[in-house]
């Protein structure tokens, strides 16, 4: 495994990774207007939300298998990532892919990250 000790131990010096902690943090979003105006949404309530668990991954990985598991319990999973697992229902967009992430994983009372 990869992990920030890991790394120092096989001889890095630094780390560039998504975690903060990290020397070179590499954040996930490259937009942060959309925090700019945080507080200021309205977020939808939990009956207003989509029924179904959001799951957002370009990569598929572990997580695509417990996706792929909620889907044969009957669990609606939308992926609106690249990574669409088996059972899920693929709705990846253009649209999705450079906006705002978090207006699109609101919609849904769950969310499955990567």
């Amino acid at each position: 495994m990869y992990s920030l000790g890991n790394l120092k131990r096989l001889g890095y010096d630094m780390a560039a990774t998504t975690s903060l902690s990290s020397e070179l943090p590499v954040l996930y979003m490259n937009n942060f207007s959309q925090f700019d105006a945080w507080g200021k949404r309205s977020v939808p309530g939990f009956r207003e939300r989509l029924p179904a668990v959001a799951f957002m991954s370009s990569y598929c990985g572990d997580k695509g298998e417990l996706v792929t598991m909620l889907a044969e319990l009957g669990i609606p999973v939308h992926s609106l990532g690249k990574c669409a697992p088996s059972g899920s229902e693929n709705k990846h967009t253009p649209e999705i892919a450079s906006g705002d992430k978090v207006s699109f994983i609101s919609k849904y009372r769950v969310y499955r990250r990567q």
